[in-house]
C-alpha cells in the first residue's frame, strides 16, 4: 500500500490476485470512511472496500470506494498523530492570522500570525500551512485559501526539525473571510 497524505490519494494492493489489472487500485481520500480532519492510510493497514469502474480520459479504471478497516469500522488515525505533536501553547489554544500565500495546486502556503499574543520570541510571524491539516468543507472540497483571509489556528512546533524560525507549521484552521460569511472547518 502507498498513500500520499498531502495529495489525498494512494494505491492499495489487492489481497487476491487476478481481480483487477496489476492487482492494485487507487483510493481517494473522499472514499475513506473516517471522522478524521483529512482521512489518510498507513502502510500495512488491513482494509476492505468496494470497487467501482469509472471512465477517465476515455479510459475505464477501477477505483476503491467506501473504504473501512477490516470489519467495517471507520478509519481513525488523526488522534494518534495529534498526540505526538508539540504545540505552541496548549493543544486547544487558537490564534488569529492572515493568509500570506497559499498555493492550492501544491497544497501549502504561509499564514502571518496577528500581533499581540504572549508567546515565545522564537515563534516566527509567518507559519507554514499544509492542505493535509485543513479539513475539507462540507461538500468535501479542499478550501481555497486566499491572500489576506483571516483564519484561526493552533500552531504546532515542527518535530522533524529543531524548533526554529524556519521550522514551524500551523494546523487546525477556522477560516473567516470578511467579504463573505463565517466558514468553520472542523479540524
Amino acid at each position: 500500500m502507498y498513500y500520499n497524505k498531502g495529495g489525498g490519494f494512494g494505491f492499495l494492493q489487492m489481497s487476491e490476485s487476478g481481480i483487477i489489472p496489476d492487482n492494485k487500485v487507487m483510493i481517494h481520500w473522499r472514499e475513506i470512511q473516517s471522522d478524521d480532519r483529512w482521512p489518510f492510510l498507513n502502510k500495512e493497514m488491513e482494509v476492505e472496500f468496494n470497487l467501482a469502474k469509472i471512465k477517465r480520459d476515455g479510459q475505464h479504471q477501477m477505483r476503491a470506494k467506501n473504504l473501512t478497516l477490516k470489519g467495517g469500522e471507520k478509519v481513525s488515525l488523526q488522534e494518534d498523530v495529534d498526540e505526538k505533536r508539540v504545540f505552541v501553547g496548549e493543544r486547544s489554544l487558537r490564534y488569529l492570522g492572515n493568509v500570506k500565500f497559499y498555493n492550492f495546486n501544491e497544497g501549502w502556503g504561509y499564514v502571518t500570525l496577528q500581533q499581540g499574543y504572549d508567546i515565545d520570541d522564537d515563534v516566527p510571524e509567518d507559519l507554514r500551512i499544509y492542505r493535509s491539516e485543513i479539513t475539507p468543507s462540507a461538500d468535501g472540497a479542499a478550501p481555497r485559501l486566499q491572500k489576506g483571509m483571516e483564519i484561526e489556528f493552533g500552531p504546532e512546533k515542527d518535530f522533524i526539525f529543531e524548533f526554529s524560525r524556519n521550522a514551524n507549521s500551523a494546523m487546525f484552521f477556522y477560516i473567516y473571510d470578511k467579504s463573505f460569511s463565517f466558514f468553520k472547518f472542523f479540524l
